[in-house]
């Protein structure tokens, strides 16, 4: 198995740990969750918008604890 093979592996793993860790607070959400993956391996930013009630604190939240990274909150 090549370097890259198992470079690619691993990270899949720990996109399915991860995802794994956000689904036990989060229920429903995979599509979001995944759009989230993509852009946290890219580097990118990420904005949720949606109507009262439909998880995107918790699912902030979930997500940062998911990869030690912290939460502030904002309106």
């Amino acid at each position: 198995m090549s370097s890259s093979s198992r470079d690619l592996n691993k990270i899949a793993s720990l996109a399915l740990s991860f995802r794994r860790e956000v689904q036990k607070q989060v229920v429903g959400r995979d599509d979001v969750i995944d759009i989230m993956l993509a852009a946290l391996i890219a580097g990118g930013h990420i904005l949720l918008e949606g109507p009262t009630g439909t998880g995107k604190t918790t699912l902030a939240k979930s997500f940062a604890h998911a990869i030690a990274g912290t939460f502030k909150r904002i309106n």
